[in-house]
């Protein structure tokens, strides 16, 4: 930038000086185009730049001198830089006869300026000279020795221009198209109006953007320095108010600025910006923001920052360093965000969730460093509705994001944000099959790297209510390390660890799970709609599954668990009327209704392990106060089924008088059978197993007949278990 500067120095320099010896020469000389060699090599000599004039200078002495030229262009090494269709330049003649060059008018028509940054950052307009410095104050001296006593400058009036900036370097091509440029009166010691008109271009952005502009100079050249006020400028229908100071204009200068942004809407910038999201976000938006660019230090300084409209309110400042390079920002933010859901939505980011009242509010305060591939956070403390969380978090490699993170907040409801679900339709899908939700996001966890911390005190999701949530995990290129996930949950605790590899095309899960002292029945309810169990439980688990979708990881699922479950009951499972049943029908006698249908027992635990979905319930016990219970079985998870049988014996009489049996008896284990879908209703899921009974009444027949007659025993027996029973029975027992 200040190269630029200095170049266009130099070319202002150069025509001043130009205009006065071109001026002295043509008061004695009658044809100026005897003079033009004479100026290309003055030009060639002061700034390496060749200048071509292809058309005649013309001549007119009253009552102003006036030059006129066409078909000027300055170029460098036969590039042109440089082109103006017409020229023209006109001085009173009265003062100059008195020594005072008064240019009463300066016009330029058709002027396009060619800029370039080649690939290595060097620009076109550059010149190599390395007395380029001397060249600049020999100038300077040459103007104040010049035999003209006072120098004023006209009107400048550029029409039809043409500035293009490429910059090889960044691949960027900006441009200025049908510039229109006024200055009126310019004066090194008192300030003077500009007025511009010009659309702007990117090239690779085919719409135009229409821009005035209108301020009022005041330059102080003996001291590089340059000050616009009054600014107004207006572009995409925003308005740019303030006002801007430069310094060391000529050696890498340095601007402040105070400047008011108003009526911006983004979208209206949408397609300029090429951020199609912004299409529909119609919000007026007032900016105000203090800055200091410093070329020579390659920094930004953003002291005041202020963003306001309807929905955000933000307020902030930031240092920005190696400016021209890969640039450096540090800073610090405050940003309140009203209707958060209304502001996605104009973003094209509508969002649906179970709540209406979530996503209302969101405001976050904290210091930021960001640089080409980094994002730094730190301070953070946010509000979303009710959650706060406090913490930092840092992002690097945008296309890849490795990201970091340690946050803990207070109470945050998952759920509430959420989506809302969508009623299936009554109608059947023909040939038609859903394809299964997916349940971990494969493509997005590969190129993930994570290593996160979290703590919060109390997080619901899926219905569940945890306490002092602690979560960390460590994540590269798809294997994810669940190092801890600890909580209160359900009057007590849970810890989890475990692996998920997510680096092939089908995930793979290993997880270790313990349970303390937590109620059964929220539990069970919530991983399996189970709710006829209740009591504390315990349980340990390791498993390992692959799939990315709930049918795929059942059937896959492997490991081992046990658990206990203690001072609970079983809802509407009676295990004492069940064996009460089995009784009554071997002593012949009514049953009474009981008093409960539940079973409270002390103890309910087991051993089991899983071989891709079929769960082998290898140890079964139940303790309760006048019986126990031993049980084996399977339970199908894809098919969400089970099959268990449970061997009850007696240990004391029971309450029922049907019940009642001989002490000799209490050593048989009457066969309970709970078969069916998992979530049926307990009453219908667990009974007496007929077909095991059988084999029992057998055995109690035979001791029953040496106490009874056998005659009354065939008939309940062919009453209770049918004919064909009864007749094979007659065989073994010998009642013919």
């Amino acid at each position: 930038m200040g190269k630029l500067f200095k170049f266009l120095a130099v070319i202002l320099v150069t025509l001043i000086v130009a205009i006065g010896l071109l001026t002295f020469y043509l008061l004695t000389i009658f044809d100026p185009n005897d003079f033009k060699q004479e100026i290309q090599q003055w030009v060639k000599q002061q700034t390496q730049l060749e200048l071509a004039i292809d058309g005649d200078l013309s001549l007119s002495v009253f009552p102003w001198l006036g030059v006129a030229a066409n078909s000027v262009t300055l170029n460098k090494t036969q590039q042109e830089i440089a082109a103006v269709k017409e020229l023209q330049i006109f001085a009173k003649l009265k003062p100059l006869l008195n020594g005072k060059l008064v240019v009463d008018g300066v016009k330029v028509d058709h002027l396009k300026l060619n800029l370039i940054v080649d690939k290595n950052g060097k620009g076109n307009w550059e010149i190599d000279s390395p007395s380029i410095n001397k060249t600049t104050n020999k100038n300077q001296a040459s103007l104040a020795s010049a035999p003209l006593a006072a120098f004023s400058l006209g009107d400048v009036s550029i029409q039809h221009a043409e500035i293009s900036y490429r910059d090889l370097q960044q691949k960027t091509h900006h441009q200025l198209l049908d510039l229109a440029l006024q200055i009126r009166n310019p004066e090194l010691a008192n300030h003077f109006p500009l007025t511009a008109d010009f659309n702007y271009l990117q090239a690779d952005n085919k719409v135009s953007v229409p821009v005035h502009i209108d301020t009022n100079i005041t330059l102080d050249l003996p001291n590089q320095a340059a000050q616009l006020e009054d600014l107004s400028i207006e572009l995409a229908k925003t308005r740019i108010l303030g006002e801007v100071k430069a310094s060391r204009l000529f050696n890498k200068p340095q601007f402040t600025s105070q400047l008011e942004i108003g009526a911006f809407n983004p979208s209206r910038w949408a397609v300029l910006l090429q951020v199609p999201s912004l299409a529909d976000m119609d919000l007026p938006i007032v900016m105000q923001l203090t800055a200091a660019l410093d070329t020579d230090e390659d920094t930004l300084k953003l002291s005041s920052i202020s963003v306001e409209s309807s929905l955000v309110k933000a307020h902030g400042s930031a240092n920005i360093s190696q400016l021209s390079l890969e640039p450096n920002t540090q800073g610090k933010l405050q940003i309140q965000f009203n209707d958060l859901k209304r502001l996605l939505v104009m973003s094209g980011n509508a969002l649906s969730p179970q709540d209406p009242k979530a996503l209302n509010q969101l405001s976050s305060q904290f210091r930021f460093k960001a640089s080409g591939q980094s994002l730094n956070i730190s301070e953070l403390d946010l509000t979303l509705d009710q959650t706060k969380l406090t913490g930092n978090f840092a992002l690097k490699n945008y296309d890849k994001p490795d990201i970091v993170f340690n946050l803990s907040g207070d109470a945050f409801n998952l759920d509430r944000y959420l989506p809302k679900t969508t009623a299936a339709t009554d109608q059947p899908q023909k040939n038609k099959e859903q394809p299964p939700a997916l349940l971990l996001p494969v493509a997005l966890l590969g190129a993930l790297n994570i290593d996160s911390v979290l703590q919060l005190k109390k997080l619901v999701a899926s219905g569940l209510t945890i306490e002092n949530l602690n979560f960390k995990a460590k994540g590269h290129n798809g294997l994810i390390n669940l190092e801890q996930i600890k909580g209160d949950l359900y009057e007590g605790n849970f810890a989890i660890d475990g692996v998920i590899d997510a680096r092939g095309k089908t995930p793979q899960v290993a997880i270790n799970k313990t349970l303390n002292n937590m109620q059964a029945g929220p539990v069970l309810k919530a991983l399996a709609d189970i709710d006829y169990i209740s009591g504390k439980l315990n349980l340990a688990l390791n498993i390992s599954a692959q799939g990315n979708d709930l049918d795929h990881i059942k059937r896959s699922l492997n490991g081992k668990a046990n658990f206990s479950v203690t001072n609970g009951v079983l809802k509407e499972i009676s295990l004492e009327q069940m064996v009460c049943e089995g009784i009554a029908t071997i002593r012949q006698l009514e049953l009474a209704p009981s008093a409960s249908q539940d079973t409270q027992f002390k103890t309910f635990d087991g051993s089991m392990t899983i071989n891709n979905g079929l769960v082998n319930l290898q140890a079964l016990n139940i303790a309760v106060e006048k019986l126990k219970a031993r049980g084996t079985g399977t339970i199908n998870l894809p098919k969400e089924t089970l099959d268990l049988g449970i061997y009850t014996t007696l240990l004391g009489d029971l309450e029922n008088k049907a019940c009642e049996v001989h002490a000799r008896y209490r050593d048989i284990e009457w066969p309970i059978r709970c078969a069916g879908k998992w979530d049926a209703e307990p009453s219908d899921l667990c009974s007496i197993d007929t077909k095991q009974m059988q084999k029992i009444i057998v055995k109690l027949a035979e001791k029953e007949l040496k106490l009874k007659a056998g005659s009354k025993l065939e008939e309940t027996l062919r009453k209770n278990l049918g004919d064909d029973f009864g007749d094979q029975l007659q065989q073994i027992l010998k009642f013919k």
